[in-house]
């Protein structure tokens, strides 16, 4: 008789070691990231394991708490791996990338000011009048008295009631109520950064320190007056080119003052002048949900501009299809949920097992996503310049006379053809009402359009707080094109504008890529990352950067006004060493790529918008910022990495980081839930 198996001893806990719960409070409230106790190791599998493959654990050092409402954070328990020390972790896993100081993206307009002095507005409504038009009053009398210092939450769902209520009758007035309500509390946070700018410039007089340093002691009395003058001159002029910057930047992010009685001829006078600013050959495409009621976000409201173009806007429901959107963003939950509870599962061949089905459910997301859009994806993507285009165009405008759709609509649906099915185009003649004579004639069109070039050109999306979590970029109909995220339309014109008036910028010259900062590993905790690259990075004569350590705060941020390119491998987004307060104290001239777990995350509290230190590197003038959507492990996103960084810094003059970035996200294992995760925030680079 077998003498029955000794039972082994549950392993031991490692005690950590803490920071002082000052040092924790000060972390958390960077990134806003709450930790509990850590997960367990997972070792090898046994020899003769159904799956061969090494395991890959995700890059995290602990499991996230829900942050609601105002919970302290002063309490925060740390994992081994935030304590500075390199943890033992077997050969075969990974580990999440993510920074115990992930900024926290909590509404940090509560000061909002109270309307005073304001005498009521007057709308027209007539006794138990309930129509359209009464409604649309009543709504906009409340807009107008919040325009000027809006509340975010209120004047968001104000101004798409009201581009909902315009509809297509006032196609400019539509599209402008839509852009004001994205962005709002990065707007908020850049008029009150500007004012501040502007009044520390305005009280710098010209430096005597410098103008003594410009002369000399051999100099005669009137050389050195001379040199004096130009010295003042100089910095005259450089003071007031900057004013001037201010001021037009400040222009662009305020809000409204026009008169209530002016509305809205002298809202979309302006609106229609920001149109002809937006750069050329980019497609603004602003993405929010319709709420009925709080929590309902089935119905979709998608707003195209262009420059010299009329603005476009559908509104799309989804409620009724197989795939509402609601059930994409519940899936997306559902989906990184199972990410972190995988984590813990210590057989391999199960592990590996979880992380394939993830990938496909991940993969199966996206194509919901493309088919709630339906045919209107088209709007998501730039004209083509085929001559064909405008031939079919003519051809069909005059038959669209009893129809609902407009020829800027039936314009972008044929400049989507080769990317539109059968099913598509029965949706919109059915929607549009078409007759049978314009279908013939519609599907004979496409069908000559079917195997043309797909339109090239750059797509910026505009997201709301519930949207900005789906990987977009990653759908089908976009995952090989050029799209990068701004928090709102005047995000967009403040960056166009600065790549005009500064020919220095990364924007307008390029990028150098002998002029790069990298920050690798900097918490001393992920050796095998480290390994991969130290090598590589320290080889390159021209690059500086620090390699297992903590940077120098000062020289970090003095990195950041002077080099072209930052590079971020490490935990989260790197907050702690380079955190909010000292990005916005100063311009940040380089494109920022931060490989780090949800670096590229937004955190939503409440009613508020979506905030995270991705845009505070916008708001400080960041080119481009490249980061992950949720966490990531470390060994795939480091195939990524690699692919990316090798491909695009040896592309030569004029190479766009964002060309690259497709066939990167195909070196990863998993190309799903780690090739869709990385996201950028800002207008495109390209190599000088």
């Amino acid at each position: 008789m077998k003498a029955p198996p000794t039972q082994k001893a549950p392993p031991t806990q490692r005690t950590t070691r803490g920071k002082s719960s000052l040092e924790q409070s000060g972390a958390a409230a960077e990134e806003g990231v709450a930790l509990t106790q850590p997960r367990p190791r997972r070792g090898r599998s046994k020899k003769g394991s159904a799956c061969d493959e090494e395991v890959e654990a995700l890059r995290t050092n602990r499991d996230e708490e829900d942050l609601k409402g105002d919970q302290s954070l002063e309490i925060i328990e740390l994992s081994d791996s935030d304590t500075g020390d390199v943890v033992d972790v077997p050969d075969d896993c990974e580990i999440l990338r993510r920074d115990l100081g992930a900024e926290m993206g909590c509404g940090h307009v509560t000061d909002i000011r109270k309307a005073v002095g304001h005498t009521a507005l007057t709308h027209t409504q007539s006794e138990g009048d309930l129509s359209l038009d009464s409604a649309l009053s009543i709504l906009q009398s409340s807009w107008h008295l919040l325009q000027h210092f809006p509340p975010p939450s209120l004047f968001s769902r104000l101004s798409s009631l009201i581009a909902q209520a315009n509809g297509q009758r006032d196609p400019i007035t539509t599209a402008m109520m839509h852009s004001n309500a994205l962005g709002i509390t990065t707007r908020h946070h850049m008029t009150r950064s500007l004012a501040s700018r502007m009044r520390k410039t305005k009280k710098c007089l010209p430096d005597v320190a410098d103008a003594l340093g410009a002369l000399s002691l051999g100099d005669t009395q009137e050389t050195q007056t001379s040199r004096q003058k130009e010295t003042q001159k100089e910095t005259q002029t450089s003071r007031q080119k900057e004013t001037q910057t201010l001021a037009k930047m400040q222009q662009i992010f305020s809000f409204s003052s026009a008169e209530p009685h002016s509305f809205p001829q002298t809202h979309t006078k302006q609106f229609t002048q920001q149109l002809k600013e937006l750069p050329t050959g980019v497609t603004v495409c602003m993405l929010s949900v319709v709420e009925a009621c709080p929590g309902m976000i089935d119905t979709l409201l998608l707003t195209r501009l262009e420059r010299d173009s009329t603005p476009i806007t559908i509104r799309i429901p989804t409620v009724h299809r197989q795939h509402s959107l609601s059930a994409c963003v519940a899936e997306l939950e559902a989906v990184l949920e199972q990410q972190k509870q995988l984590n813990g599962v210590s057989e391999k061949s199960q592990w590996w097992d979880g992380r394939r089905s993830l990938d496909s459910r991940m993969q199966r997301l996206m194509e919901h996503m493309q088919k709630c859009l339906g045919v209107w994806l088209c709007l998501l993507l730039p004209l083509t310049s085929d001559p064909e285009l405008s031939e079919q165009l003519a051809l069909l405008t005059p038959l669209l006379t009893p129809s609902t759709i407009t020829t800027h609509m039936l314009q972008a649906v044929l400049s989507a053809a080769p990317l539109l099915s059968s099913w598509d185009m029965q949706c919109l003649t059915e929607g549009a009402g078409l007759d049978q004579g314009a279908c013939l004639h519609l599907q004979k069109a496409v069908a000559k359009l079917q195997n043309r070039a797909e339109p090239e050109g750059h797509t910026v999306l505009i997201l709301d707080k519930y949207l900005q979590k789906l990987p977009w970029e990653s759908m089908s109909c976009l995952r090989a094109r050029s799209v990068t995220r701004m928090p709102s339309l005047q995000a967009v014109l403040g960056h166009s504008y600065l790549q005009k008036m500064d020919a220095e910028c990364v924007l307008a010259q390029g990028v150098d890529p002998q002029q790069v900062f990298y920050l690798l590993n900097p918490d001393g905790n992920l050796p095998d990352t480290e390994q991969r690259f130290k090598d590589w990075f320290t080889s390159e004569e021209a690059w500086q950067g620090v390699c297992g350590s903590a940077p120098d705060p000062g020289k970090l941020q003095e990195a950041m006004s002077t080099k072209d390119l930052y590079i971020y491998v490490g935990h989260g987004a790197g907050a702690r060493y380079l955190d909010s307060g000292r990005l916005l104290k100063g311009e940040v001239r380089a494109a920022a790529l931060l490989f780090g777990c949800s670096s590229a995350a937004l955190s939503v509290n409440g009613l508020q918008e979506g905030t995270g230190i991705v845009l505070n590197y916008i708001s400080a003038g960041c080119p481009l910022v490249l980061g992950n959507l949720w966490d990531v492990t470390d060994r795939d996103i480091d195939r990524l990495t690699v692919a990316l960084l090798r491909s695009w810094l040896s592309g030569g003059r004029g190479s766009s980081l964002l060309t690259h970035l497709p066939a990167a996200r195909t070196e990863a294992r998993l190309t799903h839930i780690i090739g869709a995760a990385p996201v950028a925030y800002g207008l495109p680079v390209y190599l000088r």
